[in-house]
């Protein structure tokens, strides 16, 4: 590596409320062009001695001196899908890594064998220094950060890859907490709970921490912690935004997550267990080829997977309240996923190991947490109609030392089926056979249910496509099924239309309407531009209404 030390000094901005001001330098550079990778740093008010200029995802310096020197300042608080990133307040700073860090393109992508023969510093000295005066106890405030030195610094020496990862991921949280040890065994795990969390008093606090930790043991467990293989983890529940009332989400790396949490909320704890099984994941199977495609949405799959299969280890009583239900929650999945490939399929009939040549934002989202672990359970639940094995993360564990492929894995797991599998779902996009979740399938709930997801598909999609439009499920009413009904409607086929009738009779209802819209409109069903054209185009809309209300007209006739 053609580096020397680097070291970040920290310190709060003088030019933004929630802005940082960050001034990094690199020793004993050897190097004529220097690439610092941007990611997701908000930056403004770059100085530097050396040419240097920007494009959206790097910064090139022309380097000619022995020491690089670059100051730069970060805006820390965007708002994203899971609330706000970070939070710059007097009583509380929170940001991930990856928010203000700026560090050279070739560590970032070196080999998970390789070392840096360099320290990596994050020195939050002064900005600490800044803040004590005003709030600063001794006795509360916590400083809750990576490869801890002392109360101010972060230090990594000769790190790997992984080591990397973990300081851009990791969340760096600096404010009042309670301080809790949930286990000592294999191992620390410590919860820091915000002062401010209103929805806490005795009763509830004992509650959340007894659940927590179950969610905790039952990762331990699934991957085999040991004395010889301990695992720490910090756990920090951030209050929510001030000015904003949003949550934060202040990061989520392998030994510190950070983010807003209300144990009265379902969401919150499939979130929490999610990044709780990356913190075990990621600890354990340290190689960079976990993180890339096509191999991402595996990973990403097996985490949305856990995250609903872990949360069975939490008491009876917490699940009844919040309607916490494995085989409910892939029924969900399932009918989202039907709805949307069936009613989209130019869009999302995706195909998983072509995860790195799909450029949308959506689609990614869609293959990651809707199809990706529905993918998970079929494979797992191919021989254990039970649904709920582990053989795929046991047989990630039991080859970490080896090098990892996806042939590999499926001829281990599947054996002869092997073939027909990756042909039909990991190359092709035939629909995934999960039928039997119909059991768990409340279809009075369907409808609201999808409704829900047009919403968040639209938060999905919103950045990429300036027309992308939600579908409001409420119109499609009885109306509409007295339609469906005179009619002889298929959904692609006969075989999909009777099974997906059989799943849900809402679900059905649902494509079918959409089906005659696009019928009536002279839409294809391949038409990449559906969507749009069903649901905004003015001249179809009208259409769309007049045949609605001649139908109406033709049935008062007939009657």
């Amino acid at each position: 590596m053609e580096y020397g030390d680097i070291k970040f000094l920290v310190r709060k901005s003088l030019n933004t409320e929630e802005g940082l001001n960050i001034r990094l330098k690199i020793k004993d550079v050897n190097l004529r062009e220097i690439q610092l990778y941007r990611g997701k740093t908000k930056i403004n008010n770059i100085k530097c001695k050396e040419e240097f200029y920007c494009d959206s995802n790097f910064i090139y310096i022309n380097n000619k001196s022995r020491d690089l020197i670059l100051e730069y300042e970060v805006l820390i608080g965007s708002l994203g899908k899971h609330g706000k990133g970070g939070e710059i307040e007097e009583d509380l700073i929170s940001f991930m890594g990856e928010q203000i860090l700026l560090l050279p393109v070739e560590m970032l992508t070196m080999n998970d064998d390789l070392k840096l023969n360099c320290i990596l510093e994050i020195d939050f000295t002064n900005l600490i220094e800044e803040i004590k005066s005003k709030v600063y106890s001794e006795k509360d405030y916590k400083i809750i950060i990576p490869f801890k030195e002392n109360d101010f610094n972060s230090k990594c020496v000769g790190g790997a890859w992984s080591d990397l990862y973990e300081i851009m991921k990791s969340s760096y949280t600096f404010g009042f907490f309670e301080e809790i040890v949930l286990k000592k065994e294999y191992g620390e795990v410590h919860l820091y709970s915000s002062i401010e969390n209103k929805f806490l008093n005795d009763s509830s606090k004992a509650e959340l921490v007894r659940n927590i930790k179950f969610i905790c043991d039952y990762y331990y467990n699934l991957f085999k912690i040991d004395s010889l293989n301990k695992k720490d983890l910090n756990i920090v529940l951030l209050r929510k935004s001030k000015k904003e009332n949003s949550y934060i989400l202040g990061g989520s790396g392998k030994n510190v997550i950070s983010a807003t949490f209300d144990m009265n909320k379902k969401r919150d704890w499939q979130l929490l267990s999610h990044r709780i099984f990356h913190a075990f994941m990621d600890d354990l199977l340290k190689s960079r080829v976990y993180h890339l495609p096509p191999n991402l949405w595996l990973t990403e799959g097996l985490a949305t997977y856990y995250e609903n299969l872990a949360l069975e280890s939490i008491e009876k009583g917490l699940k009844e309240r919040l309607d916490i239900k494995f085989k409910k929650e892939m029924a969900n999945l399932y009918t989202r996923y039907l709805y949307m490939t069936l009613k989209e399929p130019s869009r999302f009939r995706i195909i998983p190991m072509e995860e790195g040549s799909i450029r949308s934002h959506g689609k990614i989202e869609f293959l990651h947490y809707t199809k990706a672990p529905l993918l998970i359970y079929f494979i797992e639940s191919l021989n254990n109609s039970c649904g709920n094995k582990n053989e795929i993360i046991e047989y990630l564990i039991n080859n970490k030392e080896k090098s990892f492929s996806m042939q590999n894995l499926f001829y281990n797991l599947l054996g002869f089926r092997c073939d027909s599998f990756a042909s039909k779902y990991l190359f092709g996009n035939s629909i995934i056979p999960l039928w039997d979740l119909k059991e768990h399938l409340d279809d009075k709930d369907v409808i609201c249910t999808l409704q829900e997801y047009e919403y968040i598909l639209w938060t999905w999609f919103l950045g990429e496509e300036e027309n992308y439009i939600k579908d409001d499920l409420r119109e499609y009413n009885k109306n509409i099924e007295e339609i469906i009904s005179l009619r002889n409607i298929n959904i692609y086929n006969s075989y999909l239309t009777k099974e997906i009738e059989d799943y849900s009779k809402k679900l059905s209802f649902l494509l079918m309407a959409w089906i005659i819209r696009s019928n009536v409109c002279s839409v294809s069903s391949q038409d990449e531009n559906i969507r749009y054209k069903l649901l905004k185009d003015k001249v179809n809309l009208r259409i769309w209404k007049e045949f609605v209300q001649q139908s109406i007209k033709n049935k008062a006739n007939i009657r």
